[in-house]
């Protein structure tokens, strides 16, 4: 008799949780990209990477699309505050395995947020590295010859950004 009740509570209750589940209404996401004040579509690409010197780095390639512009690519190099000291105006050399070097322009060449922070032009570069495995970061810093190493999947990453429309 025990037996017949516990056998009918765990039917019934299979019942309702089977019953439960098969009502579920399906569920939407809707991603929409960031919008900045000037009612620009930005896309970016966060990352840390660590120089040769053991020195932390946010790197944050940004891409914004704006109605009526051409696309503009930027890529700003963060160090922790007052650990380095970037040189304004001087272009950032991107060096590929082949050996070549592509010069990204200062976006901060007339002022920077903070001696740490370095912005780039990546507009014309990130089209041309788009097949490279890996590529050089050539830091130019007041202190010292600095280089960032940017590996394969970050670079995927950006090119994801680059594809954007």
């Amino acid at each position: 008799m025990i037996k017949d009740y516990l056998k009918t509570i765990i039917i019934t209750f299979l019942l309702i949780i089977t019953i439960n589940f098969s009502f579920i209404n399906p569920c939407y996401a809707s991603i929409n990209p960031p919008i900045d004040d000037n009612g620009a579509i930005l896309y970016q690409a966060r990352n840390r990477l660590t120089d040769n010197d053991g020195n932390i780095w946010q790197l944050v390639l940004f891409k914004r699309l704006e109605t009526d512009k051409n696309p503009d690519i930027n890529l700003r190099l963060i160090a922790f505050p007052d650990s380095v000291n970037f040189i304004h105006p001087q272009e950032l050399i991107v060096s590929t395995l082949d050996k070549k070097d592509l010069k990204a322009s200062d976006k901060f060449a007339e002022k920077a947020p903070n001696n740490s922070v370095g912005q780039y032009d990546f507009t014309e570069i990130l089209p041309l590295i788009k097949d490279e495995k890996s590529i050089n970061l050539l830091l130019p810093l007041k202190e010292k010859s600095l280089t960032l190493k940017i590996p394969y999947p970050i670079l995927l990453e950006w090119q994801e950004i680059l594809n954007k429309q």
